[in-house]
């Protein structure tokens, strides 16, 4: 459960900086907190209350660092909250979501 929490902040960090790889990169590293939530549904109880308080910094941060998409971004049909867009855009993650129409006036 480590390496996974692990990840997702590393991750969550790159979107914090501005993501600029591709958005099949993007979705990919998505899909860390896809596990992440699959995980805490199998684990005991005792030890989802010593990884859900770090989570929820970690989660809380991304939130911040993100918006809502008004499409859903390719591959995350009916996932979870998490598959939002960064408010920092760099280079090819930009021009794909705008590719895929994905990108608001604000954010452009």
């Amino acid at each position: 459960m480590g390496a996974l929490t692990s990840s997702w902040r590393t991750f969550v960090v790159s979107v914090e900086r501005g993501y600029g790889d591709s958005i099949y990169e993007y979705t990919n590293d998505l899909t860390t907190r896809d596990r992440v939530a699959l995980v805490l549904e199998e684990v005991s109880d005792e030890v989802r209350g010593t990884v859900e308080p770090e989570l929820v910094t970690i989660d809380a941060r991304f939130v911040e660092a993100t918006g809502p998409s008004q499409v859903p971004i390719p591959g995350g049909d009916g996932q979870g909250w998490w598959w939002r867009v960064p408010s920092r855009l760099e280079g090819e993650l930009r021009s794909d979501l705008e590719a895929e129409r994905i990108l608001k006036d604000r954010e452009r």
